[in-house]
């Protein structure tokens, strides 16, 4: 769906840089917060603070995807590869 977002001659360039911003806060940002979750939440309990960053990571582009479903539905999101016309 990323790929689709962009046009073709920044294609490349868009789907890069959308894809290294994610990583880098997510990867970059994950040791920090489980680090400091760890001090909130005991490594003994149901959920440690590293999996509960890594579900709601999950929960988070779960919401995402829903409400690109919700917004396609409604019009108020098109993306390209539904397109009535070709490139």
């Amino acid at each position: 769906w990323v790929v689709e977002l962009f046009p073709v001659r920044v294609r490349t360039t868009g789907v890069s840089v959308a894809y290294n911003i994610g990583v880098g806060v997510f990867g970059g940002l994950g040791p920090l917060i489980s680090d400091a979750g760890g001090r909130l939440v005991s490594p003994r309990s149901l959920v440690s603070a590293p999996a509960a960053f890594t579900m709601l990571a999950g929960f988070a582009s779960l919401a995402a995807i829903a409400g690109s479903h919700v917004l396609a539905r409604r019009g108020v999101l098109r993306l390209t590869h539904i397109r009535a016309s070709p490139y």
